[in-house]
């Protein structure tokens, strides 16, 4: 509950930070929680020595409120991604037996429907198709399709039914495809745990400037501030950039 209070006190400075200037977490997110913790520790214990350098004494209580934020906005994230998770499998289910049905109907107009100019050009669109989404699509265009010509079906025995399946399956597949690929609230979820990271981020690198400073000749203290995580990306791959203030 606490971090839920964390998160609703700085979304407005959240939702302040500039759409370009959101960045995707460049390490885990549980260990950037961490590693935060014990920086706001100790700026806590410190907060005089950094506030007589010129940091604002606010920014180190804001700190331990943006590790909150950040651990609801995760929380929250995981949540939805589980949703997910849980739609992609059921759409990994659903999808052989739909391309299943739409090669039976295809199969069948194609050859039903051979001497109809018509019918051709929109089979031959049909095929066009590719995709989860595509295949959703094909599945309603055939099923109106079938339904248009029926004399033609009827002269190759072609069961009806398949028609209204495909129709109704393209309706439920196009609801579970939201939901497992383009879910809006996992999208929503997603920003909004980037942008709790992005500033939690921000104000360490406002913190860890003053420290380097006050505690330039004390690296046993100076050590508190810094990432163990990055250090051994920086000495990996290089210096790993911390995000500008939001305007």
């Amino acid at each position: 509950m606490a971090d839920q209070q964390d998160y609703e006190k700085l979304l407005p400075k959240l939702n302040a930070i500039g759409k370009k200037d959101v960045r995707y977490p460049d390490m885990p997110v549980d260990q950037a929680v961490k590693e935060a913790e014990i920086m706001a520790a100790a700026a806590e214990e410190d907060t005089q020595k950094l506030s007589s350098v010129g940091l604002d004494a606010a920014r180190v209580p804001e700190l331990a409120a943006a590790v909150g934020s950040l651990r609801f906005a995760q929380a929250r994230l995981t949540a939805a991604m589980g949703e997910v998770k849980a739609a992609a499998k059921l759409w990994a289910e659903e999808e052989p037996k739909a391309l299943d049905l739409r090669f039976e109907i295809l199969a069948a107009v194609t050859f039903a429907f051979r001497k109809v100019p018509d019918a051709v050009k929109a089979i031959k669109k049909i095929r066009e198709g590719s995709g989860g989404a595509d295949m959703i699509q094909d599945l309603l265009a055939l099923s109106e399709l079938g339904k248009k010509y029926p004399a033609q079906l009827q002269a190759i025995k072609f069961d009806a039914k398949l028609l209204d399946s495909a129709s109704e399956k393209a309706d439920s597949l196009g609801k579970l495809y939201a939901k497992a690929f383009v879910e809006k609230s996992t999208a929503t979820s997603k920003d909004a745990r980037d942008r709790a990271f992005t500033y939690m981020r921000m104000l360490m690198g406002e913190i860890l400037d003053a420290a380097e400073y006050v505690f330039r000749k004390d690296q046993q203290r100076l050590d508190y501030y810094y990432s163990a995580y990055r250090s051994r990306r920086t000495a990996a791959t290089g210096p790993v950039p911390v995000p500008e203030a939001a305007a």
